[in-house]
């Protein structure tokens, strides 16, 4: 499976984390979101991990948070 994200200003706390909203679709068009916890780019050069973390901030929080039931997430 394939898919297709894009952050959204939302954060959300599971297990006691913050978690950022992003939203998107997979390779059939069902749309979906992930609760995304870390992310990381992975490479070592200096300027491309600055350029990530630049486009991660760029969105303002919404200051709304939820909290969801695990058992929603688990298979």
């Amino acid at each position: 499976m394939k898919i297709t994200l894009s952050q959204t200003a939302q954060i959300d706390i599971i297990n006691g984390q913050h978690a950022r909203i992003w939203e998107g679709v997979d390779d059939t068009g069902t749309p979906i979101k992930a609760w995304i916890v870390a992310i990381s780019p992975q490479t070592h050069d200096a300027e491309v991990i600055e350029r990530f973390a630049l486009a991660l901030r760029e969105l303002k929080t919404s200051g709304r948070s939820e909290i969801f039931d695990m058992r929603f997430f688990i298979d």
